[in-house]
């Protein structure tokens, strides 16, 4: 036996039946509260962290790969959300690098960009897959049935990555 994180089974089982019955409406609702028409684009949500390591070198390497995709592909029919650690969001840290991020680079193959104002558990029920670095969700994102991708500066060989449970993403 191994320790698969901090969330109970039980959580995970709520938001994978939740899944199956709000994904939907829960999605639609999400982005119509934001001005988002839903034609079928995909959300996918980042879920960040709350370390030295995030926020200077895995969630801009995440940028810096979102930069180099949307200059290769039409990015324009993906959602992306940041959720961020409650432990960040008081002093706003990735928010603040997404808007300068956003300033610089956001054009028409750009996806939508919203910062969540949700809770981590609804976000696993909108999204169509989980993007992350370094977080102790992971286990709880498997159990739920999200699909997972870890996505950072380097390979964090944590739990998922170890059993092959998510795939990997350094650019």
């Amino acid at each position: 036996r191994i320790g698969l994180g901090f969330h109970p089974l039980e959580q995970a089982e709520k938001i994978s039946q939740r899944r199956k019955k709000e994904h939907r409406t829960a999605r639609s609702a999400f982005l119509k509260e934001r001005g988002i028409s839903d034609v079928g684009q995909k959300v996918f949500v980042y879920f960040g962290g709350n370390n030295h390591e995030y926020f200077e070198k895995a969630f801009p390497a995440f940028l810096k790969s979102l930069e180099e995709g949307q200059r290769r592909s039409d990015l324009s029919n993906i959602v992306l959300v940041l959720q961020q650690h409650p432990g960040a969001k008081a002093n706003n840290i990735d928010g603040k690098i997404l808007m300068e991020w956003m300033q610089k680079n956001i054009c028409l193959a750009s996806p939508k960009i919203v910062i969540s104002d949700q809770s981590s558990d609804q976000m696993q029920i909108i999204s169509e897959g989980a993007l992350y670095y370094q977080t102790s969700m992971g286990p709880l994102f498997v159990w739920a049935g999200v699909p997972v991708i870890q996505v950072g500066h380097e390979v964090y060989r944590d739990l998922l990555v170890r059993s092959g449970l998510c795939q990997i993403a350094t650019n």
